[in-house]
């Protein structure tokens, strides 16, 4: 099981399948303000037991000008909480302090080889800005606690020389198939 958003899926959708699929209760989004300032984040669980039609607070429709709804507010969304069970590594730089890479793709290669070694279901992204966000789904990790989960996956990015702020699942990743708020480009799936 990897996570993968489908080209027809939308926000909505997509969350809904993390959500549901995936037993991502905890599942937060939020999205960002014109100047690149996180705005106010809100539990996915909360939102669809909400009137899809209801003003949400914090957020405003430049277009309409009014606030947003809620339905708005999901489908405008940038960012997500990386799940419980997802190990979520952000690979924007060359670093590795034995081995030479000449670009961020290089080493991406690397490491989805090593995971796929270690037999793990790999999704890649692309941000369009620099990184990849390479994840995989362990669901042995809802067996143990939060700080266990950080600590395991503290771990795994250490040794891939990735990002350490991904670690937690309380941090935030790009939304799927969403604008890259650096690149302005979508976050696409790719194969390296």
């Amino acid at each position: 099981m990897k996570i993968v958003r489908e080209s027809w899926e939308s926000n909505y959708d997509f969350l809904y399948k993390l959500f549901n699929q995936f037993g991502a209760t905890e599942l937060a989004i939020q999205g960002m303000s014109q100047d690149n300032h996180f705005l106010r984040r809100y539990f996915f669980k909360d939102l669809i037991e909400m009137d899809p039609t209801k003003w949400i607070k914090g957020y405003y429709n430049q277009d309409k000008l009014r606030p947003m709804t809620v339905l708005e507010f999901i489908e405008s969304a940038s960012h997500r909480t990386i799940l419980d069970i997802e190990v979520m590594m952000d690979v924007d730089d060359i670093y590795h302090n034995i081995l030479d890479f000449s670009d961020i793709r290089k080493k991406s290669q690397w490491i989805i080889r090593d995971l796929k070694r270690k037999n793990k279901d790999v999704s890649v992204y692309f941000t369009g800005n620099k990184s990849y966000h390479i994840s995989y789904i362990d669901e042995e990790l809802r067996r143990i606690t939060r700080s266990q989960r950080t600590k395991y996956k503290e771990g795994v990015l250490s040794h891939y020389y990735a990002d350490l702020g991904k670690c937690s699942e309380l941090n935030l990743i790009a939304i799927e198939g969403q604008p890259h708020y650096r690149s302005g480009r979508n976050k696409r799936r790719v194969l390296l």
